[in-house]
């Protein structure tokens, strides 16, 4: 868990500094995880980087994966939000 998690915070710090291509890949390693949170987060950012470059259909449906994984993390309720 300790890998996944440095490689989720160096892709957030990808994201954050505004190298969306370099973050997408990092966080698609990170997908499947047998970790939730860790999942939820790679799938949350994964959609937003895909509603950054305007494939809303795409990110609509990773956010709508996030919410019906039927587990609850902060990202079920980012993902509710990005979908209001």
């Amino acid at each position: 868990q300790q890998s996944q998690s440095w490689k989720l915070n160096y892709a957030y710090a990808l994201y954050q500094l505004g190298n969306r291509a370099k973050a997408l890949k990092y966080f698609q390693e990170l997908i499947p995880s047998t970790y939730e949170f860790i999942d939820h987060a790679a799938r949350y950012f994964i959609a937003k980087i895909l509603s950054d470059v305007k494939r809303n259909e795409e990110a609509e449906k990773v956010w709508g994966d996030v919410i019906s994984s039927g587990h609850e993390t902060k990202y079920v309720e980012l993902s509710k939000k990005q979908l209001k």
